[in-house]
């Protein structure tokens, strides 16, 4: 049977987060007030749609959440491409080719975004699937992005391996029924197990 490995790109496959929070510290600071890093913790994992309304909410602002999600991303793609993979990834892609398992980025970010930077750091080919946040009905935590992940890679849930940072992010797995790997420091949801970092992996994509 197929099977997968599913990697979440922000702070899983790509050394990001720093990247990440400045973009969010400036845009909170052009939206009139300061971030905070609990605030950035909550943010980690959501579509930037989401995200954006809960800003909206929390903060009372009179930008439009659409409005928003278009500066924050144009704040972000200045800086992205200067993102490098996170310690082991590579390593990690090249044993699961080496050892039959697809390979597909599971994002909230868009498809141009996630798509340059593969390009960028050369795990296009490392990676040649990819399933984008603005290509799903809903985004992370829920299920959708992770089963639109199995059908694009025929892979059985049960056989395949996603790996991500975020809570959201391993609800999404977990609720596609697909066993998940949490690294960072973020508590796991029941049901997922943390790891170190990537390398921590490498017995697992190299076992039968």
């Amino acid at each position: 049977m197929t099977r997968a490995l599913l990697l979440d790109l922000d702070g899983t496959l790509a050394d990001s987060l720093p990247v990440m929070r400045a973009a969010y510290g400036e845009l909170c600071r052009e939206m009139g007030f300061e971030g905070s890093d609990a605030e950035f913790d909550l943010l980690n994992g959501p579509p930037l749609l989401v995200c954006a309304a809960m800003l909206k909410q929390r903060h009372v602002l009179a930008a439009a959440a659409e409005d928003m999600v278009r500066r924050w991303f144009e704040i972000i793609e200045a800086r992205y491409l200067s993102c490098r993979p996170a310690p082991g990834a590579a390593e990690l892609l090249e044993t699961a080719a080496a050892h039959g398992w697809n390979r597909c980025l599971v994002t909230s970010s868009s498809r141009k975004l996630a798509g340059a930077w593969l390009r960028s750091v050369g795990f296009e080919t490392l990676v040649p699937l990819l399933v984008a946040g603005d290509e799903v009905p809903r985004g992370k935590p829920h299920p959708d992005a992770y089963l639109a992940a199995l059908a694009l890679t025929g892979a059985e849930a049960g056989r395949s391996l996603a790996v991500e940072d975020s809570p959201a992010g391993a609800t999404a797995a977990l609720a596609a029924g697909i066993p998940t790997r949490m690294v960072g420091a973020a508590a796991c949801p029941p049901g997922a197990a943390a790891i170190a970092g990537l390398a921590a992996l490498l017995p697992e994509v190299s076992a039968p």
